[in-house]
């Protein structure tokens, strides 16, 4: 008898491209950059939702190649793949985009946010400690590490402008 061979199926070949650490850590950065984005400007949370919607589809189906850098003569430009079909151009010197609604409205687009959040999602976490309270990072010798507080748990960090407006002691 001979011997039959099965084909793989292509979902059996290999895992896809979207699972693994490092995919969650950027999935999560992502969605931490939209949140600030939009606390800090509420004005654009339609565009903001509609920017969400190309980043998902961006990290769900990276076949698609939603979003594209590409580097000319040193400067880089985003190419984001729109709804139907076209491919619009992003300068991140200025956040301009080529679709009709950046020229149609003179202002941010929702392929402009969607690099935007991309690109300071990509970024290396700055160096530093994190303050508990307000969430920004500083340098070691700025901390102070809480002992007693009604606020704050034993040994939590605070930067020195957040543990003067506390009523946090320190070690």
């Amino acid at each position: 008898m001979t011997e039959q061979r099965v084909p793989r199926r292509a979902h059996q070949a290999r895992p896809p491209k979207e699972e693994g650490p490092g995919y969650d850590a950027l999935a999560a950065r992502i969605e931490a950059e939209v949140e600030r984005l939009r606390a800090k400007r509420p004005a654009l949370g339609e565009r903001i939702g509609r920017a969400e919607h190309i980043l998902v589809t961006h990290l769900a189906c990276p076949r698609q190649r939603v979003i594209r850098v590409r580097v000319r003569q040193g400067r880089p430009r985003f190419l984001v793949k729109g709804s139907g079909g076209a491919v619009y151009s992003v300068d991140p010197s200025d956040w301009s985009c080529s679709c009709p609604d950046h020229h149609r409205r003179d202002a941010t687009c929702k392929h402009a946010i969607a690099c935007y959040v991309l690109m300071r999602a990509s970024r290396p976490a700055p160096k530093g400690l994190r303050c508990e309270a307000c969430g920004d990072r500083f340098p070691r010798r700025v901390m102070v590490e809480v002992r007693e507080s009604l606020t704050y748990h034993e040994g939590d960090l605070l930067c020195t402008p957040c543990w003067i407006d506390s009523d946090a002691e320190v070690l």
